[in-house]
């Protein structure tokens, strides 16, 4: 699977933008602020029906218009079809493959890295629970829906415990919880444990070391000591708190208040590492769920690389290369001016310059 096309109008700071495209690495240059963030989270939005970064519809439109069209032609096994989204400003984006109305949404097997992503290793623990649910919606249909369900339930159970702690519905509400959090953890440990040794496998060969990185996904308020007792571990937890719960108004055990924990040699990357150690972690994230998605799906996936090489030094630039010149069809943006050794080894390149905007292929 891979692009062949992509046409964008009015989006961001792109006004019009078409170009055809093959397999193999593609290497976006330019200045900063030209639009070669916004080309990939384009491509991502295509493929994955979300922004990698939050942004209101008005904030995706060029200033001054009143629509935003996306659209791409993607290549699969056998044929291929046209994807397009269209954003009008206060309404619901609209989308259409091959034409018609899309109401189920077609997979594109797309994997990103954009610098925002050094959150999963930084910030909250939220960032990290969102990095495995959203993979997991895009390998488990249904996923996205069972998050959202949960969040719609914890918020009517936070809602009782503060304005009425006395009701009945408070229990119902917990046995929801109890049913939809199994279901959640079941899956997070499911994906983690799928996870784990490509992220140990990329951290090693990215880093030159040989300690190995241990994700560890970590219970907040009930007991995880077996996969098949966490529904009984949740349920317990539940009448444990109930009495600190009611006098504080909001639930306090759950999967919404999980953590997943990056450990190296017995240290917490997130408070200990160094920041290339971070960055080398975050990049092993992402290389380890392109191999997850493509060993579950057997389908080969599109890989988009914004501002790959930042606080990366030459060694793991080079052991990076190495990874990901031999994927099936990989973007990646840089400012700057590399000597691309690749091409003498017989690798397929692509540079294409973005300069206000607007996309010129590199002469030859």
């Amino acid at each position: 699977m891979y692009f062949r096309e992509i046409n964008l109008r009015n989006w961001r700071n792109i006004s019009q933008l078409k170009i055809k495209l093959e397999e193999g690495l593609i290497v976006i240059t330019g200045a900063n602020a030209q639009g070669k963030s916004n080309f990939l989270e384009a491509l991502y939005l295509l493929a994955r029906g979300t922004l990698p970064r939050p942004a209101r519809d008005e904030e995706l439109i060029t200033w001054g218009e009143e629509l935003a069209y996306l659209s791409c032609k993607v290549q699969e096994k056998v044929g291929d079809f046209t994807r397009e989204v269209i954003i009008r400003r206060g309404q619901a984006k609209e989308w259409r493959v091959n034409g018609r109305l899309e109401t189920r949404k077609r997979r594109i097997w797309l994997v990103g890295y954009f610098p925002q992503d050094m959150e999963i290793v930084e910030g909250s623990p939220s960032k990290r629970r969102d990095f495995l649910d959203q993979t997991i919606d895009l390998l488990r249909p249904g996923w996205g829906r069972v998050c959202r369900e949960y969040g719609e339930v914890l918020y009517r159970r936070n809602t009782l415990l503060r304005e009425k702690p006395h009701s009945e519905l408070i229990e119902v509400y917990t046995e929801k919880l109890v049913s939809l959090g199994t279901t959640l953890v079941r899956g997070r440990i499911w994906y983690l444990q799928n996870l784990t040794p490509f992220i140990q496998q990329f951290y090693r060969e990215l880093s030159g070391e040989e300690e190995e990185i241990q994700p560890r996904y970590q219970s907040r308020g009930y007991s995880l000591q077996n996969e098949s007792e966490i529904k009984d571990g949740l349920r317990q937890a539940f009448r444990e708190a109930k009495a600190e719960e009611l006098s504080r108004g909001f639930t306090l055990v759950g999967p919404h208040r999980d953590e997943v924990v990056f450990q190296k040699e017995g240290r917490d990357l997130r408070t200990f590492g160094s920041q290339g150690e971070k960055k080398t972690l975050a990049l092993s994230l992402k290389l380890a769920e392109m191999n997850v998605v493509k060993l579950l799906t057997g389908e080969k996936v599109i890989v988009v690389l914004d501002d790959l090489f930042s606080e990366l030094d030459e060694k793991r630039r080079k052991r990076l290369w190495s990874e990901i010149v031999s994927q099936n069809q990989v973007f990646v943006t840089t400012t700057e001016k590399l000597e691309w050794e690749e091409r003498e080894k017989g690798a397929k390149v692509r540079i294409l310059t973005l300069d206000r905007g607007k996309i010129y292929p590199e002469e030859r």
